[in-house]
Order: structure tokens, then sequence, then C-alpha cells
């Protein structure tokens, strides 16, 4: 933040919520900067300041970064459920932390867990072209010709949906697997890719964000990034838009 920046900005940036979320909590009085209440929705803060958010501080405090294994049947939300299992029941011994880049219930594996607002972004925005790589179990045996179409794009009810790569790692009658490499991933895309091409997905595990690979991390388990994975993300650069 080398400029003034509004505070609801600041929070949805830090993960607290959109930012007509925290425009609500700032009028709540549930916000603070550099420990006094603030309810005006205009104010704005630079990089100088503390920003608190129900006592806990979610800007200047210091930026954590890890690798969470999502496994199946857990929803990914920070919020605490009743009847189902959440992200929030992994976590609990660490700093508050959101999460960059969700992954479905049925679906498992890398997740990245942070309160480094900019370092979120540069996961989940496709303009930094951070591929995700994915291994995917579907229904019945595949050729390239499959998956080949999606690298230039496919629309599904009036969608459009695309692939970066993909390799085919086994093919059989009954099941095949293979990695697809994504730069953004829309909601439940490879799923709605592989059910439009009459191959349903049958296990999806997410097996490395840009620099930073699942490897041998246990389901359920999280490790803090290295600071190599953290460099190599921070240093990457949008791509310009094309004219």
């Amino acid at each position: 933040m080398e400029n003034k920046i509004r505070l609801q900005v600041v929070l949805s940036r830090a993960g607290v919520g959109s930012r007509r979320a925290c425009e609500k909590f700032i009028a709540e009085g549930r916000v603070a900067v550099n420990g006094v209440t603030v309810t005006k929705l205009g104010t704005c803060v630079d990089a100088a300041d503390t920003v608190s958010f129900n006592g806990t501080d979610v800007v200047n405090a210091k930026k954590v970064y890890y690798a969470f294994h999502k496994p199946l049947d857990v929803m990914s939300t920070m919020a605490k459920l009743k009847g189902k299992r959440s992200i929030a029941d992994f976590v609990q011994a660490l700093p508050r932390v959101f999460y960059a880049g969700r992954l479905d219930y049925n679906s498992r594996g890398l997740m990245i867990l942070t309160n480094d607002g900019d370092f979120a972004h540069h996961i989940t925005h496709p303009s930094f072209e951070i591929l995700k790589r994915y291994e995917v179990v579907v229904q019945g045996e595949v050729t390239s010709d499959v998956f080949t179409p999606m690298i230039t794009g496919v629309t599904i009810d009036g969608e459009r949906y695309r692939i970066r790569d993909f390799t085919v790692l086994h093919a059989e009658a009954s099941h095949s697997v293979v990695e697809l490499v994504l730069n953004e991933g829309k909601r439940r895309e490879i799923r709605i890719l592989c059910d439009n091409a009459g191959f349903p997905v049958t296990d999806l595990i997410r097996r490395s964000v840009g620099p930073i690979t699942l490897g041998e991390l246990p389901e359920g388990q999280f490790r803090p990034l290295t600071d190599d994975e953290i460099t190599t993300v921070n240093g990457t650069v949008p791509r310009k838009p094309a004219h």
C-alpha cells in the first residue's frame, strides 16, 4: 500500500470478506486502525497503519504461508459448520488465515493458506498465470483426442472453459488417469469439461500450484511454505491484456 487506500478495500484484500461485507463490519464498529475503532466508510489507510478486525490484526500482522492437504468431504470455508467438516477444523493451531483458491467438497489436494492478500491475489488471478496441476481419474478409456479441443476452449451452457495442457498417464477400459494443467480454475471446471466429453470424474486431486507441490504431505496436514516458494510466487508479473 504505497498510497492511501480505502479501509474496506484493504480489509477485502486481507481476506476478511467482500468489500460490501467489510463496509458492514466497519459500520458495526468491528474494525480498528492503530488501535482506534473506526466506523466511517470513507476512512483511508496506508502501509504504516495497523488494521484489526474483531481485535485481531489483519494488516501489518506477521505474514504466514502454508500448504494444506485438503481431504475429501471437507468444505472450502474457514467457518465452523454443523454436520460437515471444514478447513477450520484442521487449522485451529494456525494464526488467522484464509485460502487462496478453493477446492470442491468432493475434491482433494493442495490448498494455499495465508494472511497475505497480495500473495493470494498472485495465486488466484489468471493474469499472473500461476499454473495449477491436477491428477484426474475418469470413467472409461480416453485418448488424446478427448482433451485436445479443451486447449483451444469449449463452450458449455454459454460458459467458456479451457485447459492449458494435459497428459494421459494411464488408460484402460474401466478408467483413465490424466494430468490436467489449468491457469484459471472456474468452479467445477474440470468436472464440467470431463462430463461434457462423456468421461465423468471419479477422483480429483490438485498436485501443485505454481512452484508449490503437494509432495508427500499427509491428508489433513499443513506445512509452512519455503522461502523459495514464496519468493517465486511474489516475483510473478501479470500478463498484459491482449489488444
